[in-house]
């Protein structure tokens, strides 16, 4: 019975593998396609215009995001494996309202902080200050569908969430660049906030089709059982912010000591090789984790 239960786990882990795997070879070629067309139609000062704002957002997307998306994978994964489902309703909810509050905190933070992050980022007094504004809607956005995403995770929606995965490099190549042909420059913004909207849209289309039942919780039940996704997704936050802010911090340097044609130039390298790298550690990741995670508390039954 064990071997047939580990030959079992095995072929499990096989086929998250190849589904994330492909997943993420299909993602690296609709991205490769996306940058180039994005490279001829904005030219190296878009792109040059649009890593800084990608950057400075980034950060501020991790910060409010508290680690939840992360941590939050090992409260759904450990309630989704009990028969009474009940468990997993309250710990859905509770995630949920969590990011909800987290996401709207970081469109104030974007529309207070915008004119500060307009002259760090690029230095020149009020001409990106309005796109930062503008732009907390798409950190609003991205935190939801981190959350949506989280859910499939925990819940092990494999094939889900391998298409949610792909739909943003697909979105992106769809929606953003009609914006930057007939816009140009001007449609980055744009692009980004229709790009994050859709991505949602789509991602709360699939954890809708997986039918939670609504639970009745107040905010002091909400913040009792999110209380260890938050002591865990703070130190992860700490660790991830800090490799944002690093990019962030370059990209600026690079502007600073260069112009905006060489932030583009650098952008456009970097985004080819992290492709390739990426290939196989979120393949592993993203299957690995919410087993991992389901067994912790009973390690010795995996001996």
């Amino acid at each position: 019975m064990a071997s047939n239960s580990r030959i079992a786990s095995f072929r499990n882990i096989m086929k998250g593998t190849v589904i994330f795997g492909g997943t993420q070879m299909l993602t690296m070629l609709v991205n490769l396609v996306r940058g180039k067309l994005v490279a001829v139609l904005l030219g190296a000062y878009g792109i040059g215009i649009n890593s800084p704002l990608q950057s400075a957002i980034q950060p501020v997307q991790q910060f409010f995001s508290f680690g939840l998306p992360t941590s939050g994978v090992t409260s759904i994964s450990n309630s989704s494996t009990l028969e009474d489902k009940t468990q997993l309703y309250t710990t859905v909810t509770a995630f949920r309202r969590i990011m909800l509050v987290l996401a709207a905190m970081s469109i104030v933070f974007m529309v207070v902080s915008a004119k500060w992050l307009n002259m760090f980022t690029f230095n020149v007094e009020d001409s990106f200050t309005k796109w930062f504004m503008a732009l907390g809607l798409a950190v609003f956005f991205m935190i939801l569908t981190a959350c949506n995403n989280t859910i499939l995770q925990g819940c092990r929606c494999l094939k889900r969430l391998a298409m949610c995965n792909i739909a943003g490099p697909v979105i992106g190549l769809f929606v953003g660049i009609p914006l930057y042909y007939f816009m140009g420059v001007r449609g980055i913004a744009p692009a980004i906030i229709l790009m994050s909207f859709t991505t949602w849209a789509y991602t709360q289309w699939h954890v809708q089709k997986l039918h939670f039942e609504r639970v009745e919780q107040s905010w002091a039940e909400t913040f009792s059982i999110g209380k260890k996704m938050i002591y865990l997704g703070g130190i992860i936050m700490i660790a991830g912010l800090l490799g944002n802010i690093t990019i962030y911090l370059i990209n600026t340097f690079i502007r600073s000591y260069g112009n905006i044609y060489d932030v583009g130039y650098y952008q456009s390298a970097t985004t080819v090789t992290t492709q390739c790298t990426a290939l196989v550690f979120t393949a592993l990741a993203t299957d690995y984790f919410p087993h991992l995670a389901s067994l912790k508390d009973n390690f010795h039954k995996t001996l």
